[in-house]
């Protein structure tokens, strides 16, 4: 069985351990807590290679998981890649596209697997919907939210992830909007995606909602399929006839632990010698796509 260790600030091993507990390709490995002091009384950050317990937490585990991705965690990123560990790495989007470049090109040295996180992909309701989809010309999604503990950036991240999954194609164009634009932090970001084989996503995060949605709807030939990820339902709209639509009863999905299966893919890729995955599979397509919508909006320095 693989060992996985955890680094992160703050962080407590019952955050992860359900996940770990249910998984039966992992076993914990331990973790490192970044927001600990030194004896010297600097911050871990610091004088983080001097510390026995992260170079410990490296050998005696096969891969490591990095939940929150920033400027400071970077260097231990490298640093574990070149380790020749697998890495496995929450939303980078703190990170600018040279910075991501660098550490993909690092795995493919060190013939090493990093995975950006997706966890949306293994929403059940989404696998579930799998066998319903052929050739999609035109995808609706729309994350709307309550929690103000969720980011408009996590918003966005997760938000482009049904995309990337129904559609694996690289984009050719793409459009976006911050609104309210230029005064101040948007609320709300809007995307138009458009992919090389021709279908075209449009993206809505909103931050501010009276409800919490997360919504997908799949347009193609003669059908629609709507995906609602907050109630785990499909529903089929049948276009057969110009005159008559015809709309089944909800399919309810049961729900899963999305990340003890994002967890087992992981671990598959790395049984699997799987090294050179796809920019879908990787997880970079999703971060690649995400970034270019900050930029065109230009806010991402005001909302990361």
């Amino acid at each position: 069985m693989l060992k996985i260790g955890i680094v992160d600030n703050n962080i407590s091993p019952d955050e992860y351990s359900d996940a770990l507990k249910k998984s039966s390709d992992f076993t914990f490995g331990g973790f490192c807590d970044l927001s600990l002091k030194t004896s010297s009384g600097e911050s871990i950050q610091s004088d983080f290679f001097q510390l026995s317990g992260f170079k410990e937490l490296i050998h005696s585990c096969d891969a490591l998981y990095f939940p929150k991705v920033n400027i400071e965690v970077y260097p231990l990123i490298t640093f574990t890649l070149k380790q020749s560990k697998h890495v496995l790495i929450g939303n980078p989007l703190n990170l600018n596209l040279e910075a991501v470049d660098h550490l993909f090109k690092l795995a493919d040295e060190a013939n090493v697997i990093l995975k950006v996180i997706q966890t949306i992909h293994y929403y059940s309701v989404l696998q579930a919907a799998i066998k319903y989809i052929r050739n999609p010309v035109y995808l609706e999604i729309r994350k709307e939210l309550t929690n103000t503990n969720e980011s408009l950036i996590d918003s966005l991240y997760k938000s482009v992830q049904p995309a990337v999954f129904i559609n694996q194609n690289s984009m050719k164009k793409l459009q976006a909007v911050g609104i309210p634009p230029n005064n101040g932090t948007p609320d709300v970001i809007n995307a138009r995606i458009e992919f090389n084989n021709g279908c075209v996503a449009n993206v809505t995060s909103s931050s501010y909602s009276g409800s919490e949605r997360f919504l997908c709807r799949i347009h193609q030939e003669k059908q629609h399929i709507d995906i609602d990820f907050a109630n785990q339902s499909i529903g089929l709209t049948t276009l057969e006839d110009p005159n008559q639509n015809h709309l089944s009863d909800p399919i309810k999905v049961p729900v899963n632990d999305p990340f003890t299966d994002e967890l087992s893919g992981f671990a598959t890729n790395i049984i699997n010698n799987s090294f050179h995955l796809n920019h879908s599979e990787s997880g970079y397509n999703t971060y690649f796509i995400s970034r270019k919508i900050l930029e065109k909006i230009s806010c991402e320095s005001s909302i990361i």
